[in-house]
């Protein structure tokens, strides 16, 4: 867990030597991403609250959108890696 007040972005991370853009994505990576949905979360639901999955799956729809500007911004090539 982040500290509170604590911000992080695909392209900054306030960790020491841990902070530059993240620029490439393996291809199974952003799939199984685009793929994921509510059900396939709902085996850990006894550990988690419907509003932590709910925020799991709005992170995952940042990243899926924070990609697919690069991927639009850069070219395929230069963001998917293609493992």
């Amino acid at each position: 867990s982040l500290k509170p007040g604590t911000h992080v972005t695909m392209r900054h991370y306030p960790a020491k030597g841990n902070s530059a853009p993240v620029t490439q994505v393996r291809k199974t990576t952003l799939l199984a991403l685009k793929e994921l949905k509510k059900e396939d979360l709902s085996h850990v639901k006894k550990y988690v609250s419907e509003d932590e999955i709910d925020g799991i799956l709005k992170r995952r729809d940042g990243i899926v959108s924070y990609f697919e500007r690069l991927i639009q911004e850069k070219g395929q090539t230069s963001v998917v890696l293609s493992e």
